[in-house]
């Protein structure tokens, strides 16, 4: 599925910011060590840990993206 296809049901407009609307997702992962070729990384920010810190060692271990709340 197309990064943007994966997001076409999220309200508002998201942007797709150093990454391309094209691009194929195999499978949306929220923990960062279960990334591989092709995995969208979703960073949310949880009541314990904010898993925006595990976006460079998500998309270094092989994601395709990361999807983020917020500015890094």
């Amino acid at each position: 599925m197309r990064l943007a296809e994966l997001l076409a049901g999220v309200p508002g407009h998201p942007e797709f910011v150093g990454c391309d609307a094209d691009t194929e997702v195999t499978e949306l992962c929220v923990d960062s060590r279960a990334v591989g070729a092709g995995s969208a990384f979703l960073a949310l920010a949880g009541a314990t840990v904010d898993a925006h810190r595990f976006v460079n060692a998500a998309l270094t271990d092989g994601a395709a993206n990361a999807l983020v709340m917020r500015g890094q």
